[in-house]
């Protein structure tokens, strides 16, 4: 068993906590550039240190999780607090927190809808705490860094956070950096991305590859158009932290000039280095840079910790309790009096209920969602109780009630169908369900999905009995010998400009068909089941409790669109693009009570769309409150 003296101990955190203020403050000046950089140490410290929602995130765990609930804090109390105390809504937090808010929690809140940045630096970045609160216990740290990135990622961005867990958390210890690397990857599975990124930066390394060549080799085989993929920053991470040669100044400039997710890459470098060498042997000059404010700004919370030093002791103090709660797998030696542990003990509840959807959590008008409902019994005692399932009136639960006896330590499962009717004439996109039993409750959701009318597919084409040539002035292409035109079999042309319909849409058409769309993606292959370039139109009708004047629309599209919102056009995107869910964007006024948007797109092989609405009113948060209308 490792042996750490608790001066050592402190005095690492802190080391590491300097090492996350000093790189993310770095960083932040080049973030999202995805080519090699050239900063320089008189160049690379801001004049003004910007608040870090990588450590904020953390900050927030610390004082409003763990200080309140103590170390039993569940994968729901991290839903929870993240989407009460984040403001820094960008990308996949604005997705997991309406997922949170529309009752989908973790682990479903960070993949469901969230396809972009499913992989992305979101989580990674907030490693640190769970490597400081447990120093050299990899499997602390692993169950801790897993509920919290489940928040809001999926697989490769939680495997990112145990690997930067892991790695902090050995280097209490070890002091060899190739041997960091190696222990955290045994933690990860080997035929993941992030493995293999991590492993291709160390082979580069270890085969004495100049570093802006192992960079852009590294980039060419794992980069992405998104510069927040975790994939290829924590790549880069390791490249600074290997060709650094362990120097604070060298390993700093080439995680910088790396390029791609910089405050996150330079943060989690000068962190592991910190926490190597302490804060005592961190250099005087970036220590002086820093100095000791700790700079918060992307969570709604009074932050108790005035300094980085009192963060420091805090997370010390925090982590006695862990120690004491046998979360521990050192020795710690040389405790001062004055040390004391400072968490709350967790009330274990007697009882504990799980859901699990069979499938996404979703439901439309006509269709059923399935879940499994898991009741445990945490006690050395029979429990027995009445299961109760409250939601909404207007969906048909296959269950209400149900009378249980649960044996000590026992559990049982149950399964709920939930059934919205063919007849519904409206469905919220908000659907909240309650569990309850022997006084314990569980919240739960599901996405209404969105009713929309659907006109065509259309399309173009030219007869060749009546046009000698090409009408659409496309190549023609002729046989080998001269002879005929094969474009004819193949042509089928869409022009986002040509009026299908009548746009002024006073009379539509009553050829149309109802579909559900399952989220802010919309997955339009199993209604448009033509081959080829295509058009279509999809009027969505809905309602809104309260106005929102002052919102924002985002759109993703693969191909050229056209968007009217109550009758203004709103977008006339007459491009090609790669799909990202900010393609376009566009300012959003909608009216109380009744909306209509229609949605006009187009495609070559596959549609490829998305829209997310945000309120500045509401700190941008995504627009959730909706209710499609269904007649």
């Amino acid at each position: 068993m490792n042996v750490l003296n608790y001066s050592t101990y402190y005095d690492k955190v802190l080391g590491g906590w300097l090492g996350k203020c000093i790189g993310g403050a770095c960083g932040a000046l080049s973030e999202n550039n995805k080519n090699i950089l050239h900063y320089t140490i008189d160049n690379v410290f801001p004049e003004v240190i910007p608040p870090n929602d990588d450590l904020d995130l953390q900050i927030l765990w610390l004082q409003e999780g763990l200080e309140k609930i103590g170390v039993g804090m569940t994968r729901e109390d991290f839903g929870a607090l993240f989407a009460k105390y984040n403001v820094c809504l960008a990308n996949e937090y604005a997705v997991s927190i309406r997922n949170i808010n529309l009752g989908i929690l973790p682990p479903v809140s960070g993949t469901y809808d969230n396809s972009y940045f499913l992989n992305s630096m979101g989580c990674p970045i907030r490693s640190e705490i769970w490597a400081l609160l447990a120093p050299g216990s990899f499997r602390t740290v692993k169950r801790y860094a897993e509920m919290d990135g489940s928040v809001d990622h999926g697989s490769e961005s939680i495997y990112g956070e145990i690997f930067n867990a892991v790695i902090e958390a050995a280097a209490f210890f070890e002091t060899d950096r190739e041997a960091l690397i190696e222990i955290a990857l045994k933690e990860i599975p080997s035929d993941c991305r992030q493995y293999k990124s991590i492993h291709f930066a160390l082979a580069c390394y270890r085969e004495q590859t100049d570093w802006a060549t192992a960079r852009n080799r590294l980039v060419r085989k794992f980069g992405s158009m998104d510069a927040s993929y975790s994939v290829v920053n924590l790549g880069l991470t390791m490249l600074a932290f290997l060709y650094g040669e362990g120097d604070y100044t060298k390993t700093l400039l080439y995680a910088v000039n790396g390029g791609y997710d910089t405050d996150c890459t330079a943060a989690t470098a000068l962190s592991i280095l910190g926490i190597m060498a302490g804060a005592e042997r961190t250099p005087q000059f970036w220590k002086d840079k820093i100095g000791n404010e700790l700079v918060v700004g992307t969570v709604d919370i009074d932050c108790r910790y005035p300094t980085i030093e009192a963060f420091a002791k805090a997370t010390c103090a925090a982590g006695l309790s862990f120690r004491e709660a046998g979360l521990w797998d050192v020795q710690l030696t040389g405790i001062p009096a004055e040390a004391v542990p400072s968490l709350p003990e967790t009330l274990q509840k007697p009882l504990s209920i799980e859901v699990c959807y069979q499938g996404s959590p979703v439901i439309g008008i006509g269709e059923e969602s399935v879940l499994l409902l898991t009741v445990k019994n945490h006690t050395p005692e029979e429990v027995s109780g009445v299961l109760e399932i409250r939601g909404p009136d207007y969906l048909v639960c296959s269950l209400s009630s149900v009378s249980l006896t649960l044996c000590p330590q026992a559990e049982t499962t149950l399964t709920l169908n939930i059934k919205a009717p063919e007849t519904l004439c409206a469905l919220p996109m908000k659907n909240l369900f309650q569990a309850t039993c022997c006084g314990v409750s569980r919240d739960f959701g599901l996405f209404g999905a969105m009713r929309m009318k659907l006109f065509g597919p259309y399309w173009d084409n030219y007869d060749t009995t009546q046009y000698p040539e090409d009408p659409y002035e496309e190549k023609m292409q002729k046989l080998p010998n001269g002879d005929g035109d094969i474009h004819a079999m193949f042509n089928g042309f869409v022009n986002i400009n040509r009026e299908y319909l009548p746009e002024d849409f006073q009379q539509l058409p009553q050829d149309f068909e109802w579909v559900n769309i399952h989220g802010s993606e919309f997955d339009l292959e199993p209604a448009v089941t033509y081959r080829g370039p295509a058009c279509v139109y999809l009027v969505h009708e809905f309602t809104l409790e309260h106005a929102v004047p002052n919102g924002h629309f985002h759109f993703g599209c693969n191909a050229p669109a056209k968007i009217w919102v109550n009758g203004e056009l709103v977008l006339d995107n007459q491009a090609y693009y790669a799909w990202t869910i900010f393609n376009c964007t566009a300012p959003a006024s909608l009216k109380a009570g009744k909306n209509r948007i229609i949605f006009k797109l187009s495609r070559t092989d596959a549609f490829r769309f998305s829209v997310f609405c945000r309120n500045w009113e509401d700190r941008g948060r995504f627009i959730c409150n909706i209710t499609s209308l269904g007649e």
